[in-house]
């Protein structure tokens, strides 16, 4: 049996979490079984479907390397092929047609549990020139049967289901028809998502068991809760793969929380997507919600920011910086390679980075604050002194330039920070940096003097 899964979002927003989730361990356990992937974009719904919204999946799902080699599918363009296969369904018996109005429902529902006595009508019967829906035809009193590969055998009485709508009244099909009519033609073997399908999966069964002809197989994935252990919602800031890039996240460390959401392996924290796709088994998800777990996310990205190569993280940052409509020249860039290193160690995400290393390319600052500004007025009595010092160096050197500092400062009995300080906040305006001497002589004498002497 070849191996294919489905990733089947629908498009009425950016990719989430969750969905970004369920694509990649469809994608891994295809992969890891020399499968097929594929991507079928469930536009049905015209009230919620965007073009917008289809392009920021595809394109979120291409940057975090979770590609299929397949055809995307469009569910709006299999429409013919979802109402064949409800007059199929009708003509077996196994669906019928509905002529209640909503007032007429909603009557029912007020006395009893809803059925509709067009259930079991005959065609004959059928009102002409009336409006009406297509209900599957539920069996009363069986017993359905799941054996989810992660959830395990799962029973349930055919009784507790509804009679639902396949097709609607304007003779659009439902997505529990379309998704079960489409997961049969593209040849789907398992369906992989979220376990708040579940009752779907009960619902299309006897959709799948009309149309297949072998076995499927179902793996219902626990929900991503916040955490406080409640259902994942906007609510909770960032739920989105595009919020996570915007705030500086890069793919690989993004692919490996995802990845550590509920699946594990020993004791293992780090996986490359290739790794993960030698390793990843269907038996290894939990079958309790994973939790967002911010500490994590900001330790793997940590990890990758500071073990990938440093031309990878130089190209990173130069594309954040462009992003800001800020231009780079050939010595800001020569600077920012230079203090990389020192920059990287000091920050978890590429937009930490930026900040970190705005001091090298930026002429405007965000203002001091109060503490930051008395730094600097106790320090105005040695601004001509130290300037002058500077000036007279020529070897322009960060040993050279730390030892006429300290000559200074043992001549003044002052505590380094003092001038360490100052020197800092003006020419990087943070309080917090790699080496202050190191990055003067990368600065270079001119730029140093001039920054000092403008804003001391």
């Amino acid at each position: 049996m070849t191996v294919v899964t489905r990733f089947a979002p629908s498009p009425s927003g950016r990719l989430h979490i969750g969905g970004a989730r369920t694509a990649l361990f469809n994608y891994l356990f295809a992969k890891s079984n020399n499968g097929i992937f594929k991507v079928r974009i469930e536009d049905t719904d015209k009230e919620r479907e965007s073009k917008s919204s289809i392009n920021s999946i595809l394109e979120d799902l291409n940057w975090l390397e979770i590609n299929t080699i397949e055809k995307i599918i469009y569910q709006s363009q299999n429409k013919h092929r979802h109402l064949e296969v409800s007059k199929l369904l009708v003509e077996n018996d196994l669906a019928y047609r509905c002529f209640l109005s909503y007032e007429e429902i909603e009557e029912i529902k007020e006395n009893k549990k809803f059925e509709s006595p067009w259930r079991n009508k005959n065609k004959k019967d059928y009102p002409k020139n009336k409006k009406f829906v297509i209900r599957m035809k539920i069996p009363k009193n069986e017993n359905i049967i799941i054996d989810d590969l992660i959830q395990g055998k799962i029973n349930v009485n055919s009784n507790e289901l509804d009679d639902y709508v396949i097709v609607r009244g304007n003779g659009e099909p439902t997505f529990l028809l379309s998704s079960a009519v489409d997961d049969i033609d593209m040849e789907v073997s398992h369906i992989i998502r979220g376990d708040d399908h579940l009752t779907n999966t009960f619902r299309q069964s006897y959709i799948y068991k009309f149309l297949a002809k072998k076995d499927l197989y179902f793996a219902h994935l626990p929900l991503i809760h916040n955490e406080k252990g409640q259902k994942l919602s906007k609510r909770d800031g960032v739920t989105s793969i595009n919020q996570l890039k915007d705030l500086g996240y890069m793919k690989e460390a993004i692919v490996n929380y995802l990845l550590r959401l509920g699946w594990s392996y020993k004791n293992q924290e780090i996986f490359s997507i290739n790794e993960a796709t030698k390793l990843f088994k269907l038996k290894n998800i939990g079958k309790s919600p994973a939790k967002i777990d911010e500490k994590k996310i900001n330790y793997l990205n940590s990890y990758y920011l500071k073990n990938m190569p440093i031309n990878k993280v130089f190209n990173l940052l130069k594309e954040k910086i462009q992003s800001e409509k800020i231009k780079l020249t050939g010595t800001k860039e020569n600077i920012i390679k230079k203090l990389l290193k020192e920059l990287i160690v000091r920050s978890v995400t590429i937009n930490e980075l930026f900040e970190h290393s705005k001091f090298i390319y930026m002429d405007t600052y965000t203002p001091l604050d109060k503490n930051e500004k008395n730094i600097i007025i106790k320090s105005i009595a040695y601004k001509k002194e130290i300037i002058s010092i500077l000036s007279n160096i020529i070897d322009w050197k960060s040993q050279e330039i730390e030892k006429k500092i300290k000559d200074f400062i043992t001549k003044k009995q002052i505590p380094f920070k003092f001038i360490g300080q100052p020197l800092r906040l003006l020419i990087t305006h943070r309080l917090n940096s790699p080496s202050i001497v190191l990055i003067m002589e990368f600065l270079g004498k001119n730029e140093v003097i001039k920054r000092l002497d403008k804003l001391w």
